[in-house]
Formats: C-alpha cells, sequence, structure tokens
C-alpha cells in the first residue's frame, strides 16, 4: 500500500445479511459501513441457500459504496462426516474464487476482518496467509458466556483457540464477552468494540408534557430462555395492579402466540401492541416515540437495542447481564438483578415518576460519542493502522 492512501480491509464474514437470514449479522453490515467512513472496504461472504437450484450463484453489489460479494452455495448430502468435508472444501473454494474477484476490484487487501471465530476464521487464515497480512477477529456470541446452555462443542473450541491466537487481536462485543472467552481459553490480545448505531435515524422527538398512558417498549427474538418474556410480563403487571397506567410495545420477529395465554391470564391483553418484524426506520420511529425501553434477559452480551434506545433519547430498564453495564449508568437506566421481577417492577416506576432526569439530547451524545458510524469508523481505522503499521 502506498503510503497516504486508505488501507485496504476485507470482512470475510460468518454472518452477513443475505436473502435467505435478511437481518442475520446485521451488525456486523453495520461495522462494514463504520469502516468504510475512513478505509477501502470489502464484504466476502459465503453461505448455503436451501433454495438454490445452481450449484453456485455469485452476487455482487456496490449499492452501499463498497463492494459486498456474496457467493450462495447449494446444500450438500446429509451424510454423515462426508458431507461435513465436502461442504468445507466446496467454502474454502468459493472463498478463495470469491478473494480474486475482490482483489481484481479493489487490489490486495492489506489486513481482513473475520466476524464470528467458527467456522469461518478457517477460511480467512488461509487468504491471510495467501497475501501475507495479519487478520483481526471480531465475535458476539454468547455461546461464549456461562449462563448460554449453547456452548462450542470440544472441536470448534480447539479450532477456534488456534484462530484467536493466530489473529492480531479478538474485537469482542463487550469486555465481559472478552472475559469469558478468556477463560474458556481463548488466549489473545482482546480490544472490545461495541456494536453500532445510526445516530442520524435514531434521534430524539419533542414529547412535551408527558399525558396519558406511559409507553414501554420490549424489542427482542421473545426467546422464552434468554429473554424471559414470561418474567417480563409478569414484571409489568405489577406495575398494572398498582394502577400504573401504560402500554407496552413489542417489536419482534419471534413467536409471539406462545405468550397469548400468559398475557390474557396476567389481565395485560388491552395494554400489548405487537408491532412484529419491523425496518429500521420503523423501529426508530417507534423507539423514539416510548419512554423506557425493557429488558429481563437471563443473558447477554451487549444488545443492539440499548444503543438505538439510547440514541433515540430514551433510557434502559435492564437486568444486570454480560456488557450491559459497562455502558448503563444511572444516568442513561436503571440496572437490577436477573430474575427479580418485584425490583424491575420497583425501578420501572421509579423510572415512569422521574422521567425528566433523563435529558433525551444527553441520551443521544453519549450514543453518538460511543455507538455512532464515525465513533465505530475511526475506532476501527485506528486498529487497522495498529496492525498494518500504516
Amino acid at each position: 500500500m502506498i503510503d497516504g492512501k486508505k488501507i485496504t480491509v476485507w470482512f470475510i464474514s460468518g454472518w452477513y445479511p443475505t436473502r435467505v437470514h435478511s437481518t442475520r449479522g446485521n451488525f456486523i453490515e453495520k461495522h462494514a459501513e463504520a469502516a468504510s467512513r475512513y478505509c477501502n472496504v470489502a464484504v466476502l461472504h459465503v453461505c448455503t441457500d436451501p433454495l438454490l437450484q445452481s450449484k453456485q450463484e455469485i452476487i455482487l453489489k456496490e449499492d452501499k459504496g463498497f463492494p459486498e460479494l456474496i457467493i450462495y452455495l447449494s446444500p450438500t448430502s446429509k451424510i454423515p462426516f462426508i458431507s461435513s468435508v465436502r461442504q468445507y472444501l466446496r467454502f474454502r473454494k468459493a472463498y478463495r474464487e470469491g478473494s480474486r474477484m475482490l482483489a481484481e476490484k479493489t487490489g490486495s487487501p492489506d489486513i481482513l476482518h473475520s466476524n464470528i471465530i467458527y467456522p469461518v476464521t478457517a477460511f480467512t487464515r488461509l487468504l491471510a496467509r495467501t497475501y501475507n497480512i495479519p487478520y483481526l477477529v471480531s465475535e458476539h456470541w454468547t455461546g461464549y458466556t456461562p449462563d448460554d446452555p449453547a456452548k462450542p462443542s470440544a472441536f470448534a473450541l480447539r479450532l477456534s483457540k488456534k484462530y484467536v491466537r493466530h489473529a492480531s487481536a479478538v474485537l469482542p462485543a463487550s469486555s465481559h464477552l472478552g472475559r469469558c472467552m478468556e477463560q474458556m481459553g481463548l488466549k489473545a490480545h482482546y480490544i472490545t468494540m461495541t456494536n453500532v448505531v445510526d445516530t442520524l435515524l435514531f434521534r430524539p422527538i419533542a414529547k412535551g408534557a408527558h399525558s396519558g398512558p406511559y409507553s414501554l417498549l420490549h424489542i427482542s427474538t421473545l426467546d422464552p430462555l434468554q429473554k424471559n418474556f414470561d418474567g417480563l410480563l409478569r414484571a409489568v403487571a405489577l406495575l398494572k395492579k398498582r394502577s400504573l397506567h401504560f402500554n407496552l410495545e413489542i417489536i419482534s420477529d419471534g413467536d409471539f402466540s406462545i405468550y397469548q395465554n400468559t398475557i390474557a391470564d396476567l389481565g395485560l391483553t388491552d395494554v400489548i401492541m405487537f408491532h412484529g418484524k419491523c425496518n429500521t426506520a420503523d423501529v426508530a420511529a417507534i423507539t423514539a416515540q416510548c419512554d423506557v425501553l425493557l429488558l429481563f434477559s437471563r443473558y447477554e452480551n451487549f444488545p443492539c437495542v440499548i444503543p438505538e434506545a439510547l440514541s433515540a433519547g430514551i433510557p434502559v430498564l435492564s437486568t444486570r447481564v454480560g456488557g450491559i453495564e459497562e455502558h448503563l449508568d444511572e444516568n442513561l437506566g436503571k440496572l437490577v438483578e436477573s430474575e427479580d421481577e418485584t425490583a424491575f417492577a420497583n425501578a420501572l416506576e421509579q423510572m415512569l415518576n422521574n422521567l425528566t432526569y433523563y435529558n433525551s439530547e444527553k441520551l443521544h451524545s453519549y450514543a453518538e460519542q460511543h455507538f455512532s458510524y464515525d465513533a465505530i469508523g475511526r475506532n476501527l481505522q485506528s486498529i487497522y493502522q495498529q496492525y498494518t503499521k500504516k
């Protein structure tokens, strides 16, 4: 690379939004967008499309201002072991083919940014050797935390230890996640890199003096174990018994139907509005209109909905799990212990009775300083410069 020119970084991503999973890895997409403000960025992602009729289809997009190369592969046969080997070989071939295509557009990369350790970093290491350049790894998976029952297999963990050992740095979404990974034996140099928020889209709105029911907001997958939505419903039901008037807005692509009996039994049917899956613009609009974001999770990393809420100017009430307390202090919201429904209800009542304490512009300013495209983009550029010596 010629001095004075931007660093060229390729995102080699195990997760990324595609026609198969439109939201999976959208946080990686946002990191790529942030980095593209200060670096030459390209994205390479290979995935299986169960509806693909041909063996392979290559899609190249540049509508975000940088190349996004998505290679779709047809599924392999389901013969144990043999199918795994075949899939690995097909993915390796696809990543090599995709790298040659990207090189024609961007030139050789200066550094690779692998996203999600296993298994994609196997291919990232191969490409790093090909170009004789360093690579970094980002990680967001809660499976490395002690409370998540999902865990990497012994085989995956053994390979992941090797991948991070050879990486220049590992970028977890929270310091908590990094510590958990180290405790599992993944020894590396850790640099925390939080999720990105579009602070131009998620902005406060003028609300004036409060009147009418409070507007509460919950955004999640509604996963019964992780998100503990049953517990959240019981907690807010305690407030209804105290004659506190509110509406609970829910945004989710999860299965809302499984909670209908619980909602009816708790007498919450008339106060819940289920929006289903929403696009980002609609999420931003609904968030800004609400008063408080509620999370009652049993385990988390640092979910995107928290910085989005802060950027929209509303405080957050959450359980003290994962990396949430690394940012959420008394000026931005409240934390209670996981599973404590009474404490959650009490904290929520206190927040609603003192909403003027939370200045929406200060919440937004905090989000701009810590989670904006500009802030994250500069952080990523600084890290890339450190390991490319540029």
